[in-house]
């Protein structure tokens, strides 16, 4: 018995007619200021701002807008050192690495501490001082009624959790112990979590080569 063969029904394609068009959503460099912190035409740091598509320096005037491609270019005057943003971060990372082997960098912030001991809810524990250099992290803040001092070495910290948005607060970075997780929000100017990951990696870097090569770390 011979197997009858099944009727495809073929739908003609009509080329004529064009598929919707959808334009894409505009380009934004809101939010760029948080990780490009430093301005490529005059060096200012923590002086970066943006609005809509465009990125500036509120120190020296210099303004960048970003193309349909998510490149940065140079309004008016303003040169475009780096138009491929990583570079510009990358640029960013060189400046700390400087800094750290001239022996130039030190940070120390007034920050709002939260502790974070369970997945249930945060803890607030008031404001605290952060410190960083080139031994590590020093966090001290009150707890319970008596001031505690968490440290966290170099060698052992090899790189910072960042936020840039931390429940509406801004920036803020995290450092961890066994026992809880402990959120930082800054409470004055000139803190950029960027930069920090920054020193923390290169620091551990430093660390690793000084523990490698015999040296007291």
């Amino acid at each position: 018995m011979k197997k009858r063969k099944k009727k495809i029904n073929l739908i003609p394609l009509d080329r004529t007619r064009e598929p919707p068009r959808q334009d894409p959503p505009p380009l934004t460099a809101e939010g760029l200021e948080h990780s490009l912190y430093q301005c490529s035409a005059c060096g200012a740091e923590f002086h970066m701002a943006s609005r809509g598509a465009e990125l500036f320096c509120t120190a020296c005037g210099a303004r960048w807008r970003m193309t349909g491609l998510g490149r940065l270019e140079g309004v008016g005057d303003t040169p475009s050192y780096f138009p491929h943003i990583p570079d510009w971060y990358e640029w960013e990372r060189r400046q700390v690495e400087e800094a750290i082997a001239w022996g130039a960098y030190e940070a120390d912030f007034r920050v709002r501490v939260q502790a974070l001991p369970n997945a249930a809810s945060f803890v607030e524990l008031g404001e605290g001082r952060l410190h960083h250099g080139p031994e590590g992290f020093t966090l001290t803040f009150t707890d319970r009624g008596g001031e505690r001092a968490l440290r966290f070495p170099a060698r052992s910290t090899f790189s910072l959790h960042p936020e840039y948005d931390h429940q509406g607060q801004g920036e803020c970075v995290t450092l961890s112990t066994p026992d809880s997780t402990y959120f930082l929000c800054p409470l004055e100017e000139g803190f950029r979590a960027a930069k920090l990951q920054f020193a923390t990696q290169a620091l551990w870097r430093r660390a690793q080569e000084k523990a490698a090569d015999g040296a007291p770390v």
